[in-house]
């Protein structure tokens, strides 16, 4: 082999190595759907990403408003909330079925798997006051964990060692340790709903409360709070971008999402998407927002680096949480 030959395969090697992504960048990156839980008609609506149009419908239990999925996308998993059910509802999306219904509690509002698909969290309230955890192999409850009074809204953390379970009435952050499924510390962020979202470098979860209408940043390494900003009227879905950069909010008592500068803490810029924005979701490749707009019955797509709405997709009474599979 001449010497020219070898240069040419190890450039070639190298260009592969450093411009190419892994195949688990692009499994982390790679979706083709995004499901939202429709709350009103007790059922999943399915977008088709690439088309963004709705493609199809999936039963959706009683009264979702949470969805979470699992790490392939084969299983939907859907909290009830105030459905009169104590069931959580497990649905196969090749199906197209209900393949179980898991007994949570008198009402449980949203849940989340971790990254290795192993454990499903789910927050319930009000009597158990915490959350359940639930093996996704054998789909029984193997652990309840005292959070707080009214846990309304939880995330993993990127690297699935912890949980941050957001107890509304109670006003404090709850921070689980995921091997142990013991919580390990309590951040007091003041009573009100709102949501959360934790930072891809795990370092900070955001909140949203709409009883001090205000963004809340949290040190989770200290945990601490180090900041917070005043947005607009009743905060409720919150998502970070994947850079930190910047902090998107839905305010749901309005018709806008605050833009917040996390450099600056100040609002930079109010987006109008139309009456009560709900629950905000950035995809896995971070390129664009999805908006649940309860009062025009919709989801908005916003591309993040263009600052401009891409498609309005009429979805029908009620969308609450988005979720996005391969």
């Amino acid at each position: 082999m001449s010497l020219r030959y070898k240069g040419f395969v190890v450039v070639a090697l190298l260009m592969e190595f450093f411009f190419y992504p892994s195949e688990s960048v692009l499994a982390e990156t790679s979706y083709s759907k995004a499901y939202i839980a429709m709350a009103f008609s007790d059922s999943v609506k399915v977008i088709d990403t690439d088309r963004l149009e709705v493609v199809d419908t999936l039963p959706g239990g009683k009264n979702p408003h949470g969805v979470a999925a699992s790490p392939d996308g084969k299983f939907l998993y859907l909290p009830s909330m105030f459905g009169g059910t104590e069931y959580l509802t497990v649905v196969d999306t090749e199906k197209r079925e209900v393949t179980d219904s898991i007994k949570v509690g008198k009402a449980s509002h949203h849940a989340a798997v971790s990254p290795d698909g192993r454990d499903l969290y789910v927050a319930v309230f009000p009597e158990n006051e915490g959350v359940v955890v639930i093996d996704t192999r054998t789909r029984k409850v193997v652990d309840r964990i005292y959070t707080g009074k009214k846990p309304f809204y939880l995330e993993f953390s990127p690297d699935g060692k912890m949980v941050y379970v957001m107890n509304v009435e109670s006003g404090k952050l709850a921070v689980i340790d995921a091997a142990s499924r013991s919580v390990v510390a309590r951040v007091d962020i003041g009573a009100g709903r709102g949501h959360l979202s934790v930072t891809r470098d795990g370092k900070q979860v955001y909140l949203t409360n709409d009883e001090l209408q205000s963004l809340i940043a949290v040190d989770v390494v200290e945990n601490k709070i180090l900041w917070r900003t005043r947005t607009g009227v009743s905060p409720h879905g919150v998502a970070v971008t994947h850079d930190g950069k910047l902090v998107y909010v839905a305010n749901r008592s309005g018709k806008t999402l605050s833009v917040v500068d996390t450099s600056t803490r100040k609002v930079i810029d109010e987006i109008k998407v139309g009456s009560a924005p709900d629950h905000l979701t950035i995809t896995p490749d971070g390129r664009y927002l999805y908006i649940t707009v309860l009062g025009t019955e919709e989801v908005i797509v916003y591309d993040l680096a263009n600052r401009k709405k891409i498609a309005r997709i009429p979805v029908g009474p009620q969308p609450h949480q988005v979720v996005f599979s391969p």
